[in-house]
């Protein structure tokens, strides 16, 4: 090998070895890329039953949803996006948008129902 295709060869690994180190880590501001939107499904049950809740209004990122029978609502939006539910009958409840699969919300009944009776029944 002469002294010109060394030269050569030196730059060459020493360019590959440049650009590998450009492309690996953050991005230019230091954080790393974001990850994309994605399509998330979001349930509200009942906590004291599990029974799922349906009507529910849910909030995320400004985009608005009610619940249907089974008590699920889908959004399209990315992992740690707040979500704020209401129910009628139920204490409102919040949630994270979790970087991978649905998230489940459950809801604390503030109706109560029954009969009151004094000691002589």
């Amino acid at each position: 090998m002469t002294l010109t295709s060394r030269a050569r060869a030196l730059a060459v690994v020493t360019l590959t070895a440049a650009i590998v180190l450009s492309c690996s880590g953050p991005g230019p501001d230091g954080t790393p890329t974001p990850r994309p939107p994605r399509e998330v499904t979001i349930t509200v049950l009942d906590r004291s039953n599990q029974e799922p809740v349906s009507n529910a209004s849910l909030r995320v990122a400004g985009a608005t949803a009610i619940t249907a029978a089974d008590g699920t609502a889908t959004f399209t939006t990315v992992g740690g996006a707040s979500v704020a539910v209401t129910a009628d009958g139920f204490d409102d409840g919040t949630g994270t948008v979790p970087d991978d699969g649905g998230l489940t919300i459950s809801l604390r009944p503030n109706v109560v129902s029954g009969a009151v009776t004094d000691g002589d029944g």
